[in-house]
């Protein structure tokens, strides 16, 4: 489970917990981590490293993927936000037509 949450980490957060192991008390607890993270500190910059030759992109390629793929995560969120806001005012309707109904005060909204 360590070695999964390891490389979820970006390559300069691993080499500097690589760094603070190397400090840390020699023990048998301490040196397995301190392999585990050299493990994942070197798979991850091998990744780093090979995935962008192996597809054959260029660096202003990979940016305009970043861009792009920033701008549509944007996008998603903003309607995800825009159903959430909408669900939620629809219930609120529904609760303020039930309070009228039943002729009790409607709340404001404080603001």
């Amino acid at each position: 489970m360590m070695q999964l949450m390891l490389i979820v980490l970006p390559a300069s957060m691993l080499g500097l917990l690589a760094v603070a192991l190397a400090f840390m008390p020699k023990t048998a607890i301490a040196s397995e981590t301190a392999a585990t993270v050299t493990k994942a500190t070197t798979a991850a910059a091998y990744a780093g490293a090979g995935v962008p030759v192996f597809l054959g992109y260029t660096v202003d390629e990979w940016s305009a993927i970043g861009v792009f793929g920033g701008l549509i995560l944007g996008a998603l969120t903003w309607i995800g936000n825009m159903v959430v806001n909408a669900y939620f005012k629809r219930e609120h309707l529904k609760l303020a037509i039930r309070q009228a109904e039943a002729g009790q005060p409607i709340l404001e909204d404080e603001a």
